[in-house]
């Protein structure tokens, strides 16, 4: 059984936009609302005469290549939530296992700061780098951890949320989003100050709504946009929660 819902004491949310680009948000505010996405080639990998996009599955070939079966924005979808297993199958071959292992449900004391990291593929267009292994994310949490003596714990999350350990995966780009189920791990977390770092195409629907609801600290929205070689900084001025 999951802990009772408690709520962090303190929220801050980071969203970080494109060093070159505008928001999909501001891109698409004026494209129909059907068959207005365009992925990068660069985004696919190569499936005979098409090509799996890690957000939007299989894709048309083309100058501007055609996403296939976009779903409705009111499609429910079941996801596996990380924490709610003992075990994660490590299976050889399978691209998407790299948070397998165990996972142990231990009681703990409250945590000072936890800091959660978006990994999904969104990610690609706000924090991207030619080695897999070294991006703004990682170097920003590396200078955190330095910063902070105890106190902190790391989390990755895209489909799933887990506790993470080697910083590279800070790196990766794959996976999904969704709104009500970031909103609910947060709800279930505990830690006297929560930091959340995701692109600012993430701040609508219920995430918007909680972190206005509980009067979180937003940074990267509005008129002063943040980008990831802000993310240093940003994070060393929270290290005071940790210590």
């Amino acid at each position: 059984m999951m802990s009772v819902s408690a709520d962090p004491l303190k929220i801050t949310a980071i969203f970080l936009s494109s060093i070159t680009k505008t928001s999909s948000i501001e891109a698409n505010s004026k494209l129909p609302l059907y068959g207005q996405l365009v992925v990068r080639e660069e985004e696919c990998v190569k499936m005979g005469e098409h090509c799996f996009h890690p957000q939007y599955g299989i894709v048309k070939e083309g100058k501007e290549k055609e996403v296939k079966g976009i779903a409705s924005p009111d499609v429910e979808y079941k996801h596996m939530n990380l924490d709610d297993v003992d075990e994660l199958k490590c299976n050889k071959g399978t691209f998407f296992d790299f948070y397998c292992g165990k996972s142990k449900k231990e009681k703990k004391k409250q945590v000072r700061l936890e800091v959660w990291v978006d990994t999904s593929s969104s990610m690609r267009r706000v924090d991207y780098s030619k080695d897999g292994n070294y991006c703004e994310r990682r170097y920003a949490i590396s200078a955190l951890k330095s910063s902070c003596s105890s106190g902190l714990e790391l989390y990755g999350f895209d489909t799933g949320k887990r506790q993470v350990m080697d910083s590279s995966i800070f790196c990766r780009n794959v996976g999904l989003n969704d709104g009500k189920r970031l909103v609910r791990w947060m709800k279930e977390s505990d830690a006297k100050h929560l930091v959340i770092v995701t692109d600012v195409d993430e701040f609508n629907g219920p995430f918007r709504e909680y972190l206005e609801s509980v009067s979180a600290k937003v940074i990267g929205i509005g008129t002063k946009l943040v980008n990831a070689n802000d993310l240093t900084a940003l994070l060393k001025r929270q290290s005071n929660s940790c210590n």
